[in-house]
């Protein structure tokens, strides 16, 4: 008899997340069952339940996790390259994002759909996001923390609707012009001006 390699179960979990957070953000969180996300990670359905205890266990995990993945690097690129906030909205606000929602950002895909989630959903989210923003409030030069913690959370809040919005609209003109108008705007805000 074959033997798994230690790591399969972690591998195997991950294809799970793997296909449910495509599928999820391509498809929306109800739109999706477990069948359709075990199907696309080449499993079947039977084998969820040794991974998760419901789909509320893998939308969470989801959540937290593609937050993780798709906006942490955003913040420390903008970190190691000593740019601040301004490095995360340049990073964040762009047409390569809006165009290609199954690898960007959950939360402008997701957000709105996770209100109408369970408690624990949005716990998830929620944990995940309380994390991102303290990353994002160090970058912030504003002159205390709780000036510095309003402008990440007023920066995140601005990213997010701006992509949301930009891919709502069926115009592409105005889907550039909100790009545009919102990162121009944020950029100007956390971009130190130069005096000679």
């Amino acid at each position: 008899m074959a033997r798994y390699p230690k790591d399969h179960r972690q591998q195997t979990r991950e294809r799970i997340v793997q296909a449910a957070t495509e599928a999820f953000k391509t498809e929306g969180i109800d739109g999706v069952g477990i069948a359709r996300v075990m199907g696309r990670a080449g499993l079947t359905h039977g084998g969820f339940y040794a991974h998760f205890q419901s789909k509320d266990d893998l939308v969470g995990e989801v959540l937290a996790g593609s937050l993780e993945a798709s906006v942490h690097p955003r913040v420390q690129a903008a970190r190691e390259a000593g740019e601040g906030l301004a490095g995360v909205v340049r990073g964040y606000v762009n047409r390569a994002h809006r165009d290609h929602p199954a690898t960007g950002c959950v939360l402008p895909t997701l957000s709105g759909e996770v209100a109408r989630q369970p408690e624990a959903v949005r716990g998830a989210l929620t944990g995940s996001l309380e994390r991102l923003i303290a990353d994002m409030s160090e970058l912030s030069t504003a002159p205390d923390a709780a000036a510095r913690r309003a402008d990440a959370l007023a920066t995140l809040a601005g990213m997010v609707g701006a992509l949301a919005l930009s891919r709502a609209v069926s115009d592409p003109t105005l889907s550039d012009e909100l790009l545009k108008a919102t990162r121009d705007g944020l950029m100007r805000q956390h971009t130190p001006s130069r005096t000679d």
